[in-house]
């Protein structure tokens, strides 16, 4: 169920390029519509969990660790912040 919902925001799965501004604004939409889906505690347990796992990565990065392996963890903490935003933002429509 959720993987078609998605795909569409996959870049190896788009057919026409759309302005990032317009898949944010139907992503948004999406998030809005399904939020009634997660119960309260597991949007605790995606922000507690992702919370962990930043850290984890920032201890890695206090490592010795060449530059491309940096910015991968650099990057997969951004993508689990918004992943935070996001639980919070849905969480907001529930609530």
């Amino acid at each position: 169920m959720f993987k078609e919902l998605f795909k569409k925001y996959r870049k190896y799965t788009q057919n026409e390029l759309k302005p990032v501004e317009e898949l944010e604004k139907d992503f948004d939409k999406i998030k809005v519509e399904h939020a009634a889906l997660v119960t309260s505690e597991l949007y605790a347990l995606f922000k507690e969990y992702y919370l962990a796992r930043i850290e984890l990565n920032r201890d890695e990065l206090e490592k010795d660790l060449d530059e491309k392996e940096t910015q991968r963890l650099r990057a997969e903490n951004d993508v689990m912040r918004r992943f935070i935003l996001d639980i919070e933002d849905m969480k907001e429509v529930v609530d």
